[in-house]
């Protein structure tokens, strides 16, 4: 495609503004000819958002009260998708009348006029608490603000913890940030980290527990950020066009594509800690590498080789239950 002879690469292999143009074989779904395009164009986008995030995505249970932000196609068919499972009340919060009167005639059973009145303070007096949900289906950095202010105490609130890698690999600037301290973990000497905790903490197994932690961490984070990397654009751009939420990008395309990296890292973690329990015991931490440090006391060969060949076959049965299975290549006819 191009546009007074420069290039116009469509967003997602949607080209939504083009009235012809080659697509991905994934983003071509077959439609009933007799289907009118306009509605067809609804269906695929605006009716699968909205009613998706109330049944699929928040999991409205019927009852529940829930507020949308912004009802324009989308966020109708939020209002749409709660009337669906029982919602109430529904409450739609616009900038225009015209669009509050189209939420009240999908479903919505209040209306607030943001130009007016503060829709966090209106929707606690029309819930007495709080929406049980809140829904934003508008550009703009207030709604969003809005929104968790009118969520009430006892409402859902889904917060995904994810490893610093995930977290890395989304936001450059903190990669950045985090690369050199990263470096400063892997090459300083082991019993470095043991200075500053044992000045803190003195002896016991605290110095030992954060001295294998900053020793260890390094490696999954560094493994996860590399997969989280490596996933194809394609296959990114394939979710977005599917209406895929950033959970479900991370949840169903980003973690299963990187699960190889993700399980290497967890098993150099592990290999890692592994080699730190000798250290730990150095410092009075229990487990097992105190059976090698009371061998190296008292030169007990066998009791050195024993504890030290217990700690080998546990680091091997750990990396085989972590180790992530291979693809089977071909098959039986």
């Amino acid at each position: 495609m191009s546009l007074n002879g420069s290039p116009v690469y469509h967003y997602g292999h949607v080209a939504t503004y083009a009235s012809r143009t080659v697509v991905h074989e994934s983003c071509a779904i077959r439609i009933d000819p007799a289907m009118p395009l306009d509605r067809a164009a609804l269906i695929g986008c605006s009716v699968m958002t909205g009613v998706g995030a109330v049944i699929n995505t928040a999991a409205v249970p019927a009852g529940a009260s829930m507020a949308v932000f912004g009802v324009g196609g989308v966020g109708l068919n939020v209002v749409q998708g709660g009337a669906m499972v029982a919602a109430h009340p529904i409450i739609a919060v616009d900038l225009r009348a015209a669009r509050l009167e189209h939420a009240r005639a999908v479903g919505a059973t209040h209306a607030i006029d943001a130009s007016r009145q503060n829709p966090a303070a209106a929707i606690r007096a029309i819930t007495g608490r709080g929406a049980d949900f809140t829904f934003v289906a508008v550009g703009a950095t207030r709604p969003i603000t809005q929104a968790l202010e009118a969520l009430a105490p006892g409402g859902t609130c889904v917060l995904i913890g994810v490893p610093l890698g995930i977290v890395a690999a989304h936001k450059p600037m903190f990669y950045t940030v985090m690369r050199p301290v990263l470096d400063l973990m892997q090459t300083v000497p082991t019993f470095v980290y043991l200075i500053p905790t044992l000045t803190l903490f003195g002896l016991g197994v605290v110095p030992g527990l954060i001295s294998t932690v900053v020793f260890a961490i390094a490696a999954p984070i560094r493994l996860t950020y590399l997969g989280i990397r490596d996933v194809p654009d394609e296959l990114m751009d394939a979710g977005k066009a599917f209406g895929c939420s950033r959970r479900q990008l991370l949840s169903r395309i980003e973690l299963p594509h990187a699960m190889p990296s993700i399980a290497a890292g967890i098993t150099q973690c592990i290999m890692l800690s592994l080699s730190m329990v000798v250290i730990a015991a150095l410092v009075g931490a229990d487990g097992l590498g105190k059976p090698v440090v009371n061998a190296l006391n008292t030169a007990d060969i066998a009791l050195g080789f024993e504890a030290g060949l217990a700690i080998v076959l546990l680091a091997i049965m750990l990396d085989r239950i972590c180790k992530q299975p291979e693809a089977k290549v071909g098959g039986d006819a």
